[in-house]
């Protein structure tokens, strides 16, 4: 598979197998339990760095994202490379990993500006004031004319394109018995390949779980 980032050009294909759809909006959709992971980048000296971040899931677009601001590292770092992914859930005892290319949405793109809006409308509404108190102090703009209610135009979000996924289900009382599938899109389909729960295992027994052939 060719990993370099065609600009917001989303594939068609379905997010996640149809068997762990439900899994994935189940992780990624709770309001009450906010899905806060863990996002990899390189940087252009190949130093790898990782943060936490906020993915949710959008049912009616079935798009994983997260919210960040378009001057950040992770956004630049992200220009034409692949992301990696990892979230654990502590009360479903899953922990899923994931690669995807970024699809990079800001206000000058008029495609998936509703995914955009949504999202900042779901973020506290310290966060939105935290953009927009940046934003007008960049600016020089008072604070008087902030529009907590309309996106910021530094927040951007990043739409994961999938193409692989490591899914491990934790058996807390024997872990020998703990489930892990490793998938991969190829030509439009998603394969599965049982792993080890101890090690993610693939056809070569390399670290590349996710690149496709």
């Amino acid at each position: 598979m060719n990993n370099k980032v065609t600009m917001n050009k989303l594939q068609k294909t379905q997010i996640a197998p149809n068997k762990h759809l439900k899994t994935i909006e189940k992780l990624f959709s709770s309001n009450m339990f906010p899905a806060y992971g863990q996002l990899a980048t390189v940087t252009e000296n190949n130093i790898p760095q990782v943060r936490t971040v906020h993915f949710r899931y959008l049912k009616a677009y079935q798009e994983l994202m997260f919210p960040t601001h378009i001057e950040s590292q992770k956004w630049h770092q992200l220009k034409n490379k692949t992301l990696s992914g990892c979230y654990f859930s502590s009360r479903h005892l899953i922990q899923v990993r994931w690669e995807a290319t970024p699809i990079f949405v800001d206000q000058s793109i008029t495609e998936h500006q509703n995914e955009r809006n949504i999202v900042w409308k779901k973020m506290r509404k310290d966060i939105k004031r935290a953009y927009w108190t940046d934003f007008n102090n960049e600016k020089g703009i008072s604070p008087e004319e902030f529009k907590i209610n309309s996106p910021c135009p530094s927040m951007g979000i990043i739409i994961c394109n999938t193409y692989a996924w490591d899914i491990w289900k934790l058996n807390a009382t024997d872990y020998s018995k703990s489930k892990r599938f490793i998938y991969r899109l190829i030509d439009g389909e998603w394969h599965a390949t049982k792993s080890s729960p101890l090690y993610s295992k693939t056809k070569h027994n390399n670290s590349d779980w996710g690149k496709n052939e």
